[in-house]
């Protein structure tokens, strides 16, 4: 399949996300990825790249295609359609399934309906029976109605699009992919908040409910201020950690950290700027305040404990201030304040700006905050 005449595009796309939606319009579709559909425009690639690469660069683009009653998304450098967060709101009322390939080879493919069931899998890891994802997939394909006969290990990416086409019944073709749709600028939804770790739970089991509450409220605000965040807003929500704030994508809180988290794209990944202009010392205070703006929503949409273990996982700096923290919630005992230090980093944590891909010529869309000396 990846090598016929109607899939050329697979080969020329390093990287994308597509997304096929049932039961909505174009405009639907972008309010899912976060965009706004009265700013939206309609052209076909050129025009989804120029948006890319010269008026909105560290955002996601997402053109939305009419196609067979149903709305194929497709993305070239971001993989928000196959976050399960993005697929649930996508499939409300419906169907969505997606197909994705991350720059340094990862491969996804997710499926939703209802807007209450979704989930995904990394397709390398389900190549054929006794795989470690094998039975997710299995499950995936289940609630699908879409059988594994043609599954191929050998081809993983056209066995994905065979899943896609036995879910909407056409194919994402050359076609499908030149044709002209709506654009949009995505924001970013808010991830799923992880369930605390039996580790974290041992550690925090002793700890007074108030005391955990307090301790984890100042270290997020500190994490905040240590980030270069001094949004009213965001400091007022955790600052009353016995009365926080409920937070949503759609709430005044939680468009503000989906606009920190968005920030992020500029230090890395497919829209990091390739021209040099951003300093490393600048893509790495970026990368802080999208780490400190998911700490903030781990206290608010987690609680404490999940707050602690947000802040483990992310604040690098300044030095001593695990330690500081452990003390103040009275984690005295050595064995238990080593299992605390030992939470390794979240492996999908941004990466460090050395280690983040430079594929797209982006540039700071209206509203990006400018950077030391004048950069943006």
């Amino acid at each position: 399949m990846t090598g016929g005449a109607g899939f050329r595009w697979m080969s020329r796309y390093t990287q994308y996300c597509v997304t096929v939606v049932g039961g909505a319009d174009p405009d639907r579709v972008l309010a899912g990825f976060g965009a706004v559909p009265a700013e939206a425009v309609t052209g076909g690639p050129r025009v989804a790249a120029g948006m890319t690469a010269e008026r909105f660069g560290f955002r996601p683009v997402v053109r939305a295609v009419p196609a067979e009653g149903w709305v194929v998304a497709v993305e070239s450098h971001s993989h928000e359609g196959v976050r399960p967060e993005v697929l649930r709101r996508l499939s409300a009322g419906g169907r969505a399934v997606a197909v994705g390939m991350v720059g340094d080879g990862m491969r996804w493919l997710g499926y939703a309906e209802n807007g209450d069931w979704a989930d995904r899998v990394e397709t390398a890891s389900a190549g054929a029976p006794g795989d470690s994802g094998w039975d997710r997939l299995v499950r995936m394909a289940e609630r699908a109605s879409v059988a594994l006969d043609g599954w191929d290990p050998e081809d993983l990416p056209a066995s994905s699009m065979r899943f896609v086409t036995a879910v909407c019944g056409f194919a994402v073709d050359d076609d499908v992919m030149r044709a002209d749709g709506r654009i949009g600028v995505a924001l970013p939804v808010l991830p799923a908040v992880a369930p605390t770790s039996a580790r974290i739970d041992a550690v925090l089991r002793p700890v007074p409910a108030g005391l955990l509450a307090d301790v984890a409220a100042r270290h997020v605000r500190a994490f905040l201020l240590d980030a270069g965040v001094d949004d009213q807003a965001l400091l007022s929500a955790v600052s009353a950690p016995e009365r926080p704030p409920a937070v949503s994508d759609e709430s005044a809180v939680g468009v503000r950290l989906r606009e920190l988290m968005a920030e992020a794209l500029l230090a890395t990944g497919a829209a990091a700027d390739p021209t040099g202009r951003l300093s490393p010392e600048r893509a790495t205070a970026l990368r802080r305040r999208a780490d400190a703006a998911r700490a903030v929503h781990a206290l608010l949409a987690g609680g404490p404990a999940a707050a602690v273990t947000a802040l483990l996982q992310r604040r690098q700096s300044p030095a001593g201030w695990r330690e500081e923290m452990l003390g103040e919630l009275g984690v005295g005992d050595v064995g238990r304040r080593e299992r605390a230090r030992s939470i390794r980093i979240d492996p999908n944590r941004l990466p460090s700006p050395e280690t983040g891909s430079r594929r797209s010529r982006a540039v700071p869309h209206p509203g990006a905050r400018p950077g030391p000396e004048g950069q943006a």
